[in-house]
């Protein structure tokens, strides 16, 4: 609960604070058709597939050059169900705050650009049945991808990425690592 409201803080924050600045306000709705989590312990690695996952986003770019835009974002990835009849089974949650970065090189092609995020996810194991034994740390997040923006302000993004964090569980650490691929649909308010 105390990330979440952190998260909540931290986003309030972060769009009041673009208010002052002109740029782009993006809000986005992901679907993630593949998802792939892996834990392991010592030696021990588990590999399971994800269900499909949905995520909400917001983000801010500033322009610092005619095809350079950088910015920050935050995203909450609604719990997503693991298929497994292991100790992976369950519901997972990630979420993300991230530096952003857009790159447009291409004149000729103005509505497509290339894009990058990194940052921190906190992460969530509460829908897993073990969760009581479980202390959970985020890690680093990284994605990339592509975009195009349509002249009415919708854009939409294929991006790829990886979550990582780990799991205290009783006194042992597994590092957990969740890739997905990802398609986002949006937004865009120039202010």
């Amino acid at each position: 609960m105390k990330k979440k409201l952190l998260f909540a803080v931290l986003a309030v924050c972060f769009i009041a604070g673009s208010a002052f600045a002109a740029g782009d306000l993006k809000f986005k709705f992901g679907i993630e058709p593949v998802g792939n989590i892996e834990v392991s312990l010592d030696d021990v690695k588990e590999e399971e597939s994800s269900k499909i996952g949905i995520s909400l986003c917001a983000e801010y770019l500033y322009p610092v050059h005619e095809f350079i835009k950088v910015g920050g974002g935050a995203a909450y990835y609604i719990e997503r169900g693991i298929d497994a009849d292991t100790a992976l089974a369950g519901k997972l949650t990630y979420i993300p705050i991230y530096a952003t970065i857009t790159a447009n090189p291409v004149e000729q092609l103005s509505a497509l650009y290339f894009k990058g995020n990194l940052g921190y996810t906190f992460f969530d194991t509460s829908g897993m049945p073990s969760d009581e034994d479980i202390e959970n740390n985020g890690g680093l997040y990284w994605d990339i991808g592509v975009g195009y923006e349509l002249p009415v302000g919708f854009f939409f993004e294929v991006m790829y990425g990886f979550f990582y964090s780990s799991m205290d569980m009783r006194g042992e650490t597994a590092d957990a690592t969740y890739s997905r691929l990802g398609i986002n649909i949006g937004y865009k308010l120039s202010i």
